[in-house]
């Protein structure tokens, strides 16, 4: 398991120790708004030499206000994007060859995102958080179909999974429309386990062992529009994901 904050993460943790009865299971450190972090972390897995079947990056945030990582970039980009992208070039040595995979979750807000020249130049004055949610999705969906044909003769998948709306703290925007969200939306929204139905069918159906590329919602292949596959930055936003993390 691997969680931001340490103390929110322990009583899930034991939980899922107790409920499963396997005590191989570990609670690492990882905050995705910073390299540090994550390089600390790919560091003590490697120690572990530990051999990676299945990577889900589940992380996301939505903010209501411009911030930045410890970077420099902005947070919402930071940690739905550029963490997740870090995240999976680190530790590709340490994926099964042959059998890996690997699963990124979207959402249906990619459709209203824009990856261009100046994705990584976000600007204070000109923020709207749901811009920046939209951005890093539809950045995230170029960056699982640019990796899921670069890994294809390696045998590791790389796919899209989207939970779509589910009840959890990330639908707080600390608004006064908070309480008619709560009223009106919550009560016909996915719960938590139902949003992670899609992610589990990817990373356990035997019958997608050699599945790549594929956007899925509701455990479903959906179509990726054309201009998503053809999209004229996706190729340059991977090079420029990789100059700016000096990969």
């Amino acid at each position: 398991m691997a969680c931001r904050d340490m103390e929110k993460s322990i009583n899930t943790f034991n939980q899922i120790r107790e409920e499963s009865q396997n005590s191989n299971i570990e609670l690492l450190e990882l905050d995705l708004a910073s390299s540090k972090s994550i390089r600390i972390f790919v560091k003590t897995l490697q120690k572990k030499e530990i051999e990676i079947s299945t990577l889900i990056n589940n992380a996301g945030i939505l903010c209501n206000r411009y911030e930045k990582t410890l970077d420099g970039f902005e947070l919402t980009i930071g940690v739905n994007y550029i963490g997740q992208y870090l995240l999976t070039r680190l530790l590709l040595p340490m994926i099964s060859k042959g059998s890996g995979r690997i699963i990124n979750t979207s959402s249906i807000m990619y459709r209203f995102g824009r990856v261009d020249t100046d994705f990584f130049q976000c600007k204070k004055t000109k923020y709207h958080g749901f811009q920046a949610y939209a951005d890093s999705k539809l950045a995230l969906l170029l960056f699982t179909l640019e990796l899921s044909e670069q890994l294809e003769h390696e045998g590791i998948t790389a796919n899209s999974a989207d939970p779509g709306i589910v009840d959890t703290n990330m639908l707080t925007m600390h608004q006064w429309y908070d309480p008619l969200t709560d009223l009106f939306l919550r009560p016909f929204i996915k719960k938590e386990d139902q949003g992670a139905n899609t992610s589990t069918y990817l990373a356990t159906d035997s019958r997608l062992k050699d599945v790549t590329g594929k956007y899925f919602v509701n455990s479903r292949d959906r179509e990726i529009p054309k201009w998503v596959i053809q999209h004229p930055h996706r190729k340059a936003l991977w090079q420029e994901t990789e100059s700016v993390l000096q990969l």
